[in-house]
C-alpha cells in the first residue's frame, strides 16, 4: 500500500533507530563517479571465517575503482579495454561477478574473486575486464536477474535489453521509453522476475524474454526501486515524487 506522510516518518524513524543519522566520516574518491555499489561480505561454505567481498565499487572515467570496506583503502583500478568508460554497475552475488556497462553500450565482466585473491596475496594480479556482450546503447539502469542468467538494462536508446550471461548474446530487446529503473526480484518472491518502473506502472517482466507477467499501478511515477527481504516479507519499494510505495510480490 502507499501513504506519503507515513512513508516520510518511516524513513525518519528508520534513520534514527537503525542507523547513525549524522555524517561520521568522509573520504576522497577517484572521480567523477557515475555509479557505485557495495559487495557485501561473504565466505566460502568450507571456510566460514574467510573475508571475501566486503568492497565498494565506483564507475569512473579511468575504470572501475574498488575499495576495501574494512580499511576504506583503494584496492585496485580496473580499466575497460579500448578506453571504454564505465557508466553503470551491477553485481552477481551468486557467481561473484561485477558487470559493467559502458558509454558505448558494451557490457564487461570482472571476476570479484580475483580481488579476493589480491587480498590474500600481494603478488596476485589485478583483474581484467572481459567482454560480456552489448546493449546497443549506453545503459541508464542495469540489474542482474536473481538466478544470474541475464543482465537487464534500460538504455539511452529507450530500449529494455536482456543479455544472456552464459554467452553474451542478446536474449530480448523491447522498446520501453517510459522505463526509468530496474531491479531483480528473487524467485522466492516472484518467480525470478525483473521489476521495471515505467511511469506510474511497476511492470514485472521475465528476465529472458522481457515479457510482462503483471503490472501494478503506482500513485506517482517511480524513479527509484529497492528490493528487501529482511523484514519477514519480500517487498519492492518504489519511490517517486513525494511518495514511497511498497509492493509485496506473490
Amino acid at each position: 500500500f502507499t501513504h506519503p506522510h507515513l512513508a516520510k516518518y518511516l524513513i525518519a524513524v528508520g534513520l534514527v533507530a537503525f542507523g547513525d543519522d549524522n555524517v561520521t566520516g568522509t573520504a576522497q574518491l577517484a572521480g567523477p563517479i557515475s555509479d557505485a555499489l557495495v559487495e557485501t561480505r561473504w565466505s566460502p561454505d568450507d571456510q566460514p571465517g574467510q573475508r571475501d567481498g566486503d568492497r565498494f565499487y565506483t564507475a569512473t572515467p579511468a575504470g572501475v575503482v574498488a575499495y576495501d570496506l574494512a580499511t576504506r583503502a583503494e584496492v585496485a583500478t580496473i580499466p575497460l579495454p579500448g578506453g571504454h568508460v564505465p557508466v553503470r554497475l551491477a553485481l552477481d552475488a551468486i557467481s561473484h561477478q561485477l558487470y559493467v556497462g559502458d558509454t558505448a553500450g558494451g557490457l564487461w565482466v570482472i571476476q570479484t574473486g580475483e580481488l579476493d585473491a589480491m587480498r590474500a596475496s600481494s603478488s596476485a594480479p589485478v583483474p581484467v575486464a572481459v567482454s560480456g556482450g552489448s546493449f546497443g546503447a549506453a545503459p541508464t539502469a542495469m540489474a542482474v536477474a536473481s538466478d544470474d542468467s541475464q543482465v537487464v538494462a534500460i538504455t539511452t536508446g529507450h530500449q529494455l535489453v536482456s543479455i544472456d550471461t552464459s554467452d553474451g548474446s542478446t536474449s530480448a530487446s523491447v522498446a520501453d521509453p517510459a522505463a526509468t529503473a530496474v531491479i531483480a526480484v528473487p524467485a522466492t518472491a516472484a518467480p525470478g522476475l525483473m521489476a521495471v518502473a515505467e511511469g506510474a506502472d511497476l511492470d514485472m517482466r521475465d528476465p529472458a524474454s522481457l515479457a510482462s507477467e503483471r503490472t501494478v499501478t503506482l500513485p506517482e511515477a517511480a524513479t527509484g526501486l529497492v528490493y528487501m527481504d529482511g523484514t519477514g516479507q519480500p517487498t519492492v519499494y518504489a519511490a517517486g515524487g513525494s511518495t514511497l510505495s511498497w509492493i509485496q510480490p506473490e
